[in-house]
């Protein structure tokens, strides 16, 4: 798909320096798709978009296709192995299943009928001998969205459940009889505290914020998490090392592009972008020769 450049124009618009200007944009090494202003959720969410499908989930999905979904396919001892080094790993002792196969993939739509939808669970459920679906139905009792958002109840469990949240729930949206109760949660989430008492798992907090509010439809939500966006913004101004700045300001970037989308018209997103990004940018500014705290370790 062709992509579109953001003008030199539209940055001065934002007060961005003509020298900044002149160096940056000959260095930029591509241009933004149109999609990412522009976006087609159905699409975007369907189990065969490019963007969604990992090699992983695609080895199980064409495994359990072949099969038909039988255990007797893998009852040989060779088969019973390659498939458990294939999806599982051992944790202090335990099995555990891959982080790509606890993906909530039955939540996205499946509009070609492809064997790429539904739940990664299920499809090795079908296929492990007993014991190994022991651990399954174990980790499902652990992983299910349900119990995820309940887990937010105790405060000190959050740490923990944001990046299995993330990892479950991904750019999927709920069943509505949940989204009340997500919305909640992110009403009441401190995320500047989050990224202050864990770096990563704050950040991952944030972005999967941001990424839910464009399920909500919320303009209060959205309005909030783009102050909670400023907010972390500075204290990461402050406590960043060079190596983590560039990754975490692309994280933060990513996050402000779905803020301005879910707080306005895909019309008017690229301005709304563009003032979530001064934002970023002022924050950092505001930092610059000013005496910086020693940077906190990620905890």
């Amino acid at each position: 798909m062709a992509g579109f450049e953001v003008s030199p124009e539209a940055m001065r618009a934002i007060k961005a320096q003509d020298p900044w200007i002149e160096e940056a944009f000959p260095r930029l090494p591509q241009r933004l798709p149109k999609e990412i202003f522009d976006r087609n959720l159905d699409r975007w969410l369907d189990v065969s978009h490019p963007a969604r499908v990992t090699w992983e989930l695609f080895g199980l999905s064409v495994f359990h296709y072949a099969s038909a979904g039988k255990f007797s396919m893998t009852r040989t001892g060779s088969v019973k192995t390659a498939l458990q080094d294939f999806a599982f790993l051992e944790q202090k002792g335990q099995l555990q299943p891959k982080p790509a196969f606890i993906v909530a993939n039955d939540l996205g739509n499946n509009r070609l009928a492809s064997f790429l939808g539904g739940d990664p669970f299920s499809k090795l459920s079908d296929l492990v001998v007993p014991e190994t679906l022991r651990v399954l139905t174990d980790f499902r009792e652990l992983a299910g969205i349900e119990a995820l958002i309940a887990r937010f109840e105790d405060p000190l469990a959050q740490l923990e459940s944001w990046p299995l949240l993330a990892q479950v729930l991904g750019s999927f949206s709920l069943p509505e009889k949940i989204k009340p109760r997500l919305r909640d949660l992110l009403m009441t989430t401190d995320f500047g505290r989050l990224v202050e008492d864990n770096r990563d798992v704050g950040l991952i907090a944030l972005f999967e914020a941001s990424v839910q509010s464009l399920h909500l439809n919320d303009l209060q939500l959205a309005t909030r998490l783009q102050n909670e966006l400023g907010k972390v913004a500075k204290i990461l101004s402050v406590s960043e090392s060079t190596e983590s700045s560039e990754r975490n300001g692309m994280i933060l970037i990513e996050a402000a592009v779905n803020l301005s989308l879910s707080a306005s018209t895909p019309e008017s997103a690229m301005s709304a972008f563009a003032g979530l990004a001064r934002r970023i940018v002022d924050a950092n500014e505001s930092n610059l020769g000013s005496p910086q705290s020693e940077p906190k370790k990620n905890r």
